[in-house]
């Protein structure tokens, strides 16, 4: 690691332990402000600061070769990155279910020790992409190569009930999937299955009604108001304090972050509808998402001790696009599908397995396809897909070896190329307030290829799980 790197290594775990100082447990706790028989105010919200150790397999050439991320800045295999994020919680309700309102804002930061990681990393490893939102209620500045600053309002909605209508407007969590690994049913802003932290989805900028047609049957129809990010490109720097600040979306197109903007290709409206028979929880969904018409079902159910569920859809993408567009698209039409089941031993601590498997008809059977998947709108701007190959098989299992102690560990396996990814971490409750996570991240699979043909460089990709580093992390989290 070169001297540079070594630099931001030290101010990164400065850093990191100071956060963890900052954070350790005391009795602090969720805070109502209001509680009476007309309303009830809410204040609470969490404070996480995490590190993260990687290293590269791949070939030396693969490292610093112009193709490869030695066009990014990188000279090293090995890296760290952390990362810190508070988030502030406003809820309530009056006369009960007249009105609710959910109020989140947060502000986060990532420090890196080599330039330009998200880049070098955001196809599949992670639900970075911000989703596609119309209100000017985001910031992210991310013009510094080794650092990153966000703030948001991640919720605004308020519900409240109209007859037998649930009406939530506002920005919003919206989930349409049942499956525990891949959900290719959720769509508007989804988990990557390799993200470290799911405990808060993204929200976005919807209508949503849910109409109760009886004690087990609903309706949802949702509209979600969307744009391309608006991302900070350049500003002046000491070496040049001409340059002029400049923001602009995926496709080139100036924005401004304070201004709310609207693209219908980047807009979705929705239907699904559910029910209930015995045991199982059956339903369709159907709509037009973000210039794609997609139709799909789903079950989810119990027999005995198993949770049996499925889930799949078909897409269909009216617009034509070639490589290099913004709204690229590796395929037109395909089929995407999950099924799974879980079961939960009877032992004195509870152990949980469960197990999927994955269909993705957007992928691919031939890696030398994975770079034009990468390109896809689907995969680098909205983070829809994480998925590059065809066949998935995956496997995990949670044990809670204690009150305070829980074990958990998840196998992914792409069975074209063939390559796996395997993870683990153990999660300990410091207190009712505070837990501490460890954990990592083992990839196995052919590593890309440094090529020279005709005298040209090119980076050749041999197996999708090949590609990503093993990892190591730390994660705290304080409630207050």
């Amino acid at each position: 690691m070169n001297a540079g790197s070594g630099y931001s290594a030290v101010r990164l775990t400065l850093l990191v332990a100071v956060l963890w100082f900052l954070c350790l447990p005391a009795p602090v706790r969720a805070t109502t402000v209001v509680d009476d028989d007309t309303w009830v105010l809410d204040v609470d919200g969490v404070i996480k600061a995490s590190g993260t150790a990687m290293h590269l397999y791949w070939p030396w050439p693969v490292v610093v070769g112009s193709p490869s991320i030695g066009a990014l800045g990188w000279n090293s295999r090995d890296a760290m990155f952390g990362a810190g994020e508070a988030r502030l919680k406003f809820s309530g309700r009056w006369h009960e279910d007249r009105l609710k309102w959910d109020i989140q804002a947060k502000t986060g930061f990532f420090l890196f020790s080599e330039p330009n990681m998200i880049s070098a990393f955001s196809g599949g490893a992670s639900s970075t992409a911000e989703p596609p939102r119309s209100l000017p209620f985001q910031y992210t500045d991310a013009t510094a190569q080794r650092r990153i600053w966000s703030a948001a309002l991640d919720r605004l909605y308020f519900q409240t009930r109209l007859g037998p209508v649930d009406i939530l407007v506002g920005r919003q969590p919206v989930s349409f999937g049942v499956g525990f690994i891949w959900q290719p049913a959720d769509l508007l802003a989804p988990f990557s299955p390799l993200d470290i932290d799911k405990e808060f989805k993204p929200g976005v900028d919807a209508v949503r009604l849910n109409l109760n047609l009886g004690s087990f049957t609903e309706l949802a129809l949702v509209g979600v108001a969307g744009a391309p990010s608006c991302l900070h490109i350049s500003i002046p720097t000491a070496a040049d304090p001409l340059a002029p600040s400049v923001w602009q979306t995926p496709a080139g197109e100036r924005c401004s972050p304070g201004e709310p903007r609207l693209d219908v290709d980047a807009s979705s409206l929705a239907a699904r509808f559910r029910t209930t028979v015995g045991e199982f929880d059956l339903g369709a969904l159907a709509g037009w998402v973000r210039g794609d018409w997609v139709v799909g079902a789903f079950t989810a159910g119990t027999l005995g001790r198993w949770k049996i569920r499925s889930e799949a859809t078909f897409t269909w993408d009216a617009g034509v696009t070639e490589p290099g567009d913004a709204d690229y698209s590796f395929r037109r039409r395909y089929v995407r599908a999950v099924a799974g089941v879980d079961y939960s031993f009877d032992f004195s601590k509870a152990l949980h397995v469960f197990s999927e498997l994955h269909y993705n008809g957007f992928g691919t059977r031939d890696p030398d396809d994975y770079a034009l998947i990468l390109a896809s709108a689907r995969v680098a701007q909205f983070a829809e897909i994480s998925s590059l190959g065809q066949y998935y098989f995956g496997s995990g299992a949670v044990w809670e070896l204690t009150e305070k102690l829980k074990w958990s560990a998840l196998a992914m396996v792409n069975l074209t190329d063939p390559s796996a990814h395997l993870s683990t971490s153990v999660e300990i409750l410091l207190s009712d307030e505070s837990m501490l996570q460890i954990g990592g991240f083992v990839p196995i699979g052919r590593r890309p290829e440094f090529l020279t043909a005709g005298g040209l460089p090119s980076l050749a990709l041999r197996s999708e799980f090949g590609m990503y580093p093993s990892m190591i992390f730390i994660m705290f989290k304080r409630y207050y």
